[in-house]
């Protein structure tokens, strides 16, 4: 799947959500970005998380209600084919209004097109554990390094209940939230910019 200015949300089976009873949800990317050879301008941000619903979804002029993380810093940077956003910050939409954290968490770096050929990319996870008042938003992805990251590996680090890989960790952070104005039963991603992301695989799965 190709994005440029673009979100979606996709409903999971019914059965991961446990019927609401979940309490910690992970939603699992595997993407690059198409290699511009430059840094990105204009404040792009890839936004993804768990939303209520299908329509009026993050990205959209209301959305009714999301928690999630958005992912990058004013302008994302470029070096050895590799793109840093900069950090992540926990967000929200509640009734169509967009809440951020205001402390940052260390975001992951994203790989370009042309690593591997095309045959690799970057996993980037947030893990959104139920609290009240505050959910716990845990992102992880690659933080040092450039281990080899195939789809294969990314199918074995989704499901897993603790990620565990070469060059990647996580960073943790906090926001307040209800389902009070809708309850959560999708996952989206939202990518603000003109540049090319590609999703190679993503996964919505509840883990515990």
């Amino acid at each position: 799947m190709e994005l440029q200015n673009a979100r979606f949300a996709r409903k999971p089976l019914a059965a991961i959500l446990n019927g609401g009873a979940w309490t910690v949800m992970r939603v699992a990317l595997f993407l690059d970005v198409v290699n511009t050879a430059a840094g990105f301008t204009g404040t792009p941000l890839l936004r993804f998380g768990l939303c209520s619903g299908t329509t009026d979804i993050p990205g959209d002029t209301t959305p009714t209600n999301a928690v999630g993380v958005a992912v990058g810093n004013t302008n994302w940077t470029y070096a050895s084919q590799i793109y840093t956003p900069g950090f992540a910050r926990p967000i929200t939409y509640i009734s169509g209004t967009l809440n951020a954290s205001a402390g940052g968490i260390t975001c992951p770096t994203i790989n370009s097109s042309t690593i591997g050929g095309g045959n690799e990319g970057s996993m980037l996870f947030v893990t959104i554990t139920k609290g009240s008042p505050n959910y716990t938003i845990d992102v992880w992805g690659r933080n040092s390094g450039s281990a080899v990251v195939t789809q294969a590996d990314f199918d074995t680090q989704s499901i897993a209940n603790t990620p565990t890989f070469s060059g990647h960790g996580d960073g943790i952070g906090n926001i307040a939230f209800s389902e009070g104005a809708g309850t959560l039963d999708a996952g989206f991603v939202y990518w603000d910019a003109a540049y090319l992301l590609r999703l190679h695989k993503w996964r919505v799965l509840r883990i515990a």
